[in-house]
C-alpha cells in the first residue's frame, strides 16, 4: 500500500465519519477529488443528527440548522439539545422562536427530538405544520409546554402517530382527546393519569392506538388500560410498587400483544408479573430492560415458557452478565434471535448463549462491550454474529468454523469481515457463518 487513498472505500469513509469540525472536513475535501465525493456521498446520505453545539444566539442558531441541513439533506431524525445556559437570559427566551425553521430546512424529517429546552406553543404549532413527513415528536423536559399547546399542536398535524413526553410537568389529562389518531405514546413523570386514558379512548383512542410506554405504572392504571385498549401491539411495563393491589378480575390482558417490554425491579412481585404476562397474547418479542432483581432469570424462562411457541425475539437490555449466565434457554426451539444491550460480555459467555439456543440464527450485541478477541465456535447453520468493530487483524477474530460475510443491501457475498455503512449510527460487522 503507498498511500492512504489506497485503501478500501468502506475504510476510508469510516475514518471521515470521526472527523468533528468543518474545518477539518473541508481541508480533507481539498486532498483530492476522490476524497471530496468520499464525504460529499457519507454527509448526503446521513439520516440522524443531534444539535449539540451550544446556540448564544437567534442569528447562530439560524447558521448552524442552515449548514447542517445543506451538508445532510437527507436528515430523518433530529434531536435538538438546550442553549447555553450560560448566555443571556433574554438569548435563551429568544432562540426557541426561531426553532420554526427546521421544518422549512429538513424537509425529509419524520422524527423531531427536543431535549431540555425552552419550547413555545406557538412555535411548536408552527414546526409540525411546517413538517408534512413528520411521524414521531419527543419532548423530554421542555418545561414551558402546555396540554393547550400541544393539543393544538397534534390536531394541526395529523401526520404525526407517535409522541413522547418525558417530564413535561404542564401537560395533563386534557391532552388526551388529542392524542386520539396516534399510534403510539410514551410517558414518564407527566401527570398522564388514569382519568387521561378514560378520555383517551372515549374520544376514538382505542381504534388506533397500538403501542404505549407509561412510567410509573400502577396495577389498577394497567388494569384499565387492559379494558379499554384490548387491541394494543406494543406494551412496556416498568417496576410495580407491591403495596398496590393486583385485582386479578380487572385484568383482561391484551390478547393481540406482540411485544412486550419490561422491567423486573427490586420490589416487584413476580407472581403478579405472571399474572400480566399470562394474558398478553403470543408475544414475539420480549424485551427485559434493566433488571436488578436476583430472581430475573427465573422469572425471564418462566415467561418465555408462557410463550413457548411464539417468542422469537429476546432483547436483554442493561442487565448484569451474572443474570445471563443463569438463563437457562435450551426448551425455547422458536427463539430465532438474541440482542443484548449494555453488557460486558466475555467469549464464555457469547459461546453459552450460542450452546443453549438450539434455533439460534442471529446473536447482535453490536451495542455491547465484546470481548477484546472474538474467540468462539459456532453450532448452528446460517447463523449471523452482529458486533462492533474489531481491529482489521486476523488474530482478534476466531470464528470456527469459517465464516462469511455480506453486505445486507445487496446481499453479495465476501470472504472475510465485512464493514457495512448505516450513516448516522456506528458501523458494524456482520458475521454470516456456515458449516464446513
Amino acid at each position: 500500500m503507498t498511500s492512504i487513498s489506497d485503501l478500501p472505500v468502506c475504510i476510508l469513509i469510516q475514518i471521515f465519519s470521526h472527523i468533528k469540525t468543518i474545518r477539518q472536513t473541508a481541508d480533507l475535501r481539498l486532498v483530492c477529488q476522490q476524497w471530496n465525493q468520499l464525504i460529499l456521498r457519507y454527509w448526503s446520505r446521513r439520516e440522524k443528527y443531534t444539535m449539540t453545539q451550544y446556540i448564544t444566539s437567534p442569528e447562530s442558531f439560524l447558521e448552524y440548522a442552515s449548514a447542517i441541513a445543506k451538508r445532510h439533506p437527507r436528515i430523518k431524525e433530529l434531536s435538538v439539545e438546550p442553549v447555553n445556559k450560560f448566555a443571556n437570559p433574554a438569548t435563551i427566551e429568544d432562540v426557541p422562536s426561531h426553532y420554526d425553521v427546521i421544518g422549512k430546512l429538513f424537509l425529509s424529517l419524520e422524527k423531531l427530538n427536543f431535549i431540555d429546552t425552552l419550547m413555545e406553543d406557538e412555535v411548536l404549532n408552527a414546526i409540525v405544520k411546517n413538517c408534512p413527513k413528520l411521524r414521531s415528536l419527543s419532548l423530554q423536559s421542555c418545561h414551558e409546554i402546555s396540554d393547550t399547546g400541544l393539543s393544538l399542536a397534534i390536531k394541526n398535524a395529523p401526520h404525526i402517530k407517535e409522541l413522547e413526553l418525558i417530564c413535561c410537568p404542564e401537560v395533563d389529562s386534557d391532552l388526551a382527546p388529542a392524542c386520539r389518531h396516534l399510534s403510539a405514546l410514551s410517558f414518564e413523570n407527566c401527570p398522564f393519569d388514569a382519568d387521561s386514558w378514560t378520555k383517551l379512548s372515549e374520544a376514538g383512542g382505542k381504534e388506533n392506538l397500538e403501542k404505549i410506554a407509561a412510567c410509573p405504572m400502577k396495577y389498577d392504571t394497567l388494569c384499565l388500560i387492559s379494558q379499554k385498549f384490548p387491541h394494543l401491539k406494543d406494551i412496556y411495563i416498568n417496576e410495580f410498587d407491591d403495596e398496590d393491589q393486583f385485582i386479578s378480575e380487572n385484568y383482561h390482558g391484551f390478547p393481540s400483544l406482540e411485544t412486550l417490554r419490561i422491567t423486573f425491579g427490586s420490589v416487584s412481585d413476580k407472581s403478579k408479573l405472571l399474572q400480566i404476562t399470562s394474558k398478553c397474547g403470543k408475544i414475539r418479542t420480549l424485551w427485559v430492560w434493566n433488571c436488578i432483581n436476583s430472581a430475573t432469570p427465573t422469572f425471564i424462562a418462566e415467561v418465555l415458557e408462557q410463550h413457548v411457541n411464539s417468542v422469537e425475539h429476546l432483547i436483554l437490555d442493561d442487565n448484569p452478565a451474572g443474570q445471563l449466565e443463569k438463563i437457562d434457554l435450551r426448551n425455547f426451539s422458536k427463539l430465532k434471535k438474541i440482542t443484548i444491550i449494555g453488557t460486558t460480555l466475555t467469549n464464555q459467555l457469547i459461546q453459552r448463549i450460542i450452546d443453549a439456543s438450539p434455533c439460534l440464527r442471529f446473536l447482535d450485541i453490536s451495542d455491547c462491550v465484546p470481548p477484546s478477541k472474538l474467540d468462539i465456535k459456532a453450532t448452528h447453520n446460517d447463523f449471523w454474529l452482529n458486533t462492533r468493530p474489531l481491529p482489521q487483524r486476523p488474530s482478534n477474530i476466531g470464528i470456527d468454523p469459517p465464516y462469511r460475510a455480506g453486505y445486507r443491501t445487496n446481499y453479495e457475498a465476501y470472504e472475510g469481515p465485512i464493514l457495512e455503512l448505516s450513516c448516522g449510527d456506528k458501523p458494524k460487522y456482520y458475521y454470516k457463518v456456515h458449516d464446513k
